[in-house]
């Protein structure tokens, strides 16, 4: 199930700064946000750069994430949507 994955994922990021965690977390959405950027954009290098973008604003705030109150797709599509 996803959703425990990424739980257990965020936990080690959040808990244990595990690099391994974090690169494992890209590589599980990373063609779901591509595929979306590159819907939106047309362009394979805007897509790339912005895809590129939402990874660092997301595992920069990663800390603030609480599985117990969101869940994590949507506080991705948040953090997607608002830049941030």
């Amino acid at each position: 199930m996803k959703d425990s994955r990424e739980n257990r994922l965020i936990w080690r990021i959040q808990k244990r700064g595990s690099r391994h965690s974090a690169d494992e977390l890209i590589r599980l959405y990373y063609r779901e946000i591509y595929a979306y950027a590159y819907k939106q954009l047309g362009e394979k290098e805007q897509a790339m750069d912005i895809t590129q973008e939402i990874f660092i604003s997301m595992l920069k705030s990663i800390m603030i994430f609480n599985s117990e109150k969101s869940n994590f797709r949507t506080w991705r599509k948040l953090r997607r949507n608002c830049g941030k």
